[in-house]
């Protein structure tokens, strides 16, 4: 099976709704199809299309190298820049799949008018805000910011671990898009950091495109007195590790967490930990409802769970006195006693930043 890397257009999350894993059709049982909609890249992209494919083989009780399924059982199909986008939503409903699945954000602007057009096609979509509702469309929104808060909170436990609690330059935020899902896992992060220590302060770095990135610049961020960097872009990662690495080679404890780095974490790596996405859980828990045909149209909040703690406790790093305080953060958020904004309408209201992100550096 390939391995597989997750950023966050859709990123980010880790899911109370594992037992669904569990969930497969029998081998050689064939009773819910689907056709799964990605972006441009493919199901090639080691990001979330990639992982959803992943997800669907397994349901079927297929593989990368052998999908004897495919076709009839479940399929994909790409969106390309250019194309109608409601013309390639009418061609997916002519291929007479029982459920649609979207995770393709040029798609969502016609969703639901199409959805209304062809009132007895199932569709489901992961997204970061609700679209317009539709009796056919079950909406699944992902809560990065919750996962964000438990990456700062590990990042500002190690910070005091370091006797570094009141420096004012000790975070920083990379990011590139500005999407909602990045503007969630923004917010997360300071909340995170805030929680543990009430004046920290993040810097916060925006680029236009990746190709903006130098590992130069960032060997300037880390070298101006920031320890701890939060990236969102897989694009910036390797670089960035690199440059983590060569600081913590000359005793420079410098660390990195964020989206896509999980298989990047070892006992040498500066990875701390990580945020991690399992678009499966979703797939299965829409294909499972058409199953057991309890399928409606709804908006549905996934959260995280334990799975949120599985890649922390892979580094040693973390110790045994950040991975209980991230335990009890997971417990507080199970029983809704934490409260977490996921928009800057929110947080500056409640005093939490004072204003939105800052515009992208060029």
């Amino acid at each position: 099976m390939k391995k597989l890397l997750w950023f966050p257009v859709f990123l980010i999350f880790l899911f109370t709704f594992s037992c669904h894993r569990s969930e497969k059709q029998p081998l050689g049982v064939v009773t819910t199809s689907m056709l799964l909609l990605t972006d441009k890249e493919g199901i090639d992209d080691f990001g979330k299309n990639a992982a959803s494919w992943s997800g669907i083989l397994e349901y079927y009780g297929d593989t990368w190298e052998d999908q004897k399924n495919r076709g009839t059982a479940y399929d994909y199909a790409t969106f390309s820049p250019g194309e109608s986008p409601e013309e390639f939503l009418k061609d997916a409903i002519s291929r007479n799949f029982e459920l649609i699945f979207c995770i393709t954000e040029e798609l969502f602007p016609v969703l639901p008018k199409i959805c209304r057009e062809f009132p007895e096609q199932k569709f489901a979509v992961i997204c970061q805000k609700p679209l317009e509702e539709a009796h056919n469309l079950l909406q699944f929104i992902v809560s990065y910011e919750e996962a964000a808060f438990l990456v700062g909170q590990a990042m500002a436990l190690k910070a005091q671990e370091m006797d570094k609690p009141g420096e004012g330059d000790l975070f920083a935020f990379l990011g590139n898009n500005q999407t909602i899902s990045e503007e969630k896992l923004y917010l997360g992060f300071i909340q995170g950091i805030l929680n543990v220590n009430p004046n920290g302060e993040v810097k916060t770095f925006f680029l236009k495109d990746s190709h903006n990135f130098s590992s130069a610049r960032v060997k300037t961020w880390f070298e101006s007195g920031i320890f701890f960097v939060f990236t969102t872009e897989d694009a910036f990662s390797a670089d960035i590790t690199d440059v983590a690495t060569d600081l913590r080679n000359k005793q420079r404890e410098v660390w990195l967490c964020g989206v896509s780095l999980s298989d990047l974490i070892s006992a040498n790596s500066p990875i701390l930990t990580a945020v991690e996405f399992h678009p499966e859980i979703p797939i299965y828990l829409a294909l499972n409802n058409v199953k057991a045909k309890k399928f409606r149209g709804e908006i549905r909040k996934i959260g995280i769970g334990e799975k949120a703690l599985e890649i922390s406790r892979r580094n040693i790093e973390l110790g045994s006195e950040i991975q209980k305080a991230m335990d009890e953060t997971l417990s507080l958020l199970s029983t809704g006693n934490l409260i977490i904004y996921d928009n800057f309408k929110d947080a500056i209201e409640n005093e939490i930043i004072s204003e939105e992100l800052p515009k992208s550096e060029d």
